[in-house]
Parts: structure tokens; sequence; C-alpha cells
């Protein structure tokens, strides 16, 4: 298995992880998820999809869906 430093200049730290699982997302953490929860309770309670809260706070399509 290879192996590669992830971090580096100016970064927090530097670690050591397999080829391949740097590329996928992090699990959210379990506050992550309860704000993303109430974020979709808001935004369900007030009528709007995901594309019409990303134009109200100027996140582009691709980023709230």
């Amino acid at each position: 298995m290879d192996i590669v430093e992830v971090g580096g200049a100016g970064s927090v730290g530097v670690r050591s992880v397999p080829v391949g699982d740097w590329e996928r997302e992090p699990h959210p953490s379990d506050s992550l998820r309860t704000f993303g929860a109430v974020v979709q309770a808001l935004r369900e309670h007030a009528g709007l999809s995901r594309t019409e809260l990303g134009t109200h706070v100027r996140f582009s399509k691709h980023t709230v869906e």
C-alpha cells in the first residue's frame, strides 16, 4: 500500500494516510450532522428548495446539492 503525507507548509499538521483515503470526504462529526439537520428543518419550514436557499446565501447550485 502506498503512503502519502497530507498537510505541509502552512498546515496545522502532517499525517501519513494510505493513498486513496484522502480522496474521499471525511465522515461528518455529530455536530456537523446536527447543524445540517437544523438547516434542513429551517429550510423546509420556510418552504425553500436547496437551490432557492443557495441563492439566498449566495452559494452555487452545486454547493448546496
